[in-house]
């Protein structure tokens, strides 16, 4: 997990063996406000479609994650 305010849960899922797979970022907004958050030790990451949570944007380190 990484160290986020609240109400955003953050975590960085990697695989055991970093030959077989990608690492994950995930970001969640459990609030009823939209959020801006900066993340400097969050890794380069690219959008993973079809998960249902649209709307949260990644300019640099910076994420805006929609309300819950």
């Amino acid at each position: 997990f990484l160290d986020t305010p609240e109400p955003v849960l953050a975590l960085i899922r990697t695989p055991a063996d970093a030959t077989h797979g990608d690492t994950l970022l995930a970001l969640f907004n459990l609030g009823h406000d939209a959020v801006n958050l900066e993340l400097p030790q969050a890794p380069q990451t690219i959008a993973v479609d079809g998960h249902g949570f649209e709307g949260a944007r990644r300019e640099g380190q910076r994420f805006t994650l929609p309300a819950y």
